[in-house]
């Protein structure tokens, strides 16, 4: 309770329970996010004690450690285009796109191109063109790691 205290949109009137409860998420894993980076920062595995317990999980792919904590801004702006994307189309409507592989492929390069040309802003979305070109290099390899090229 008392953190719930501490938030600062706690004494907002922003409305709708969706928005406390996203604001809470995005705090709450902000707060998970500068801790653990800290953490990270101060201790190594050369220093560091095992105390108790034990977990096996070597050669397991660092998901938070070696993703989420390294890039949260950027795969924020990436979860935005999402967002974008499915308001404008569906969620998961990528998924179904004939010929997706190259076709996000070109779309990744008309970003980057358009990031250099026209300016770092979307001036459809209002995002980054590097993030639209993130979500598209994101749709590219999830499509090539499931075989549907």
């Amino acid at each position: 309770m008392k953190y719930w205290m501490e938030t600062p949109w706690e004494t907002s009137s922003s409305g709708s329970v969706v928005t406390v409860f996203k604001a809470l998420a995005e705090t709450t894993l902000l707060q998970w996010l500068k801790r653990t980076r800290q953490n990270m920062k101060t201790e190594s595995p050369s220093t560091t004690k095992l105390e108790t317990g034990v977990k096996y999980d070597g050669g397991k792919a660092p998901v938070f450690r070696g993703v989420l904590a390294y890039f949260p801004n950027a795969l924020k702006a990436v979860a935005e285009v999402s967002n974008f994307g499915a308001k404008k189309y569906d969620w998961g409507n990528w998924k179904g796109l004939e010929d997706g592989y190259n076709r996000y492929s070109d779309g990744l390069g008309r970003h980057l191109l358009a990031a250099e040309i026209e300016g770092e802003t979307d001036s459809e979305s209002g995002l980054l063109h590097d993030a639209h070109a993130a979500w598209n290099a994101l749709a590219r390899l999830e499509l090539r790691l499931k075989k549907n090229v």
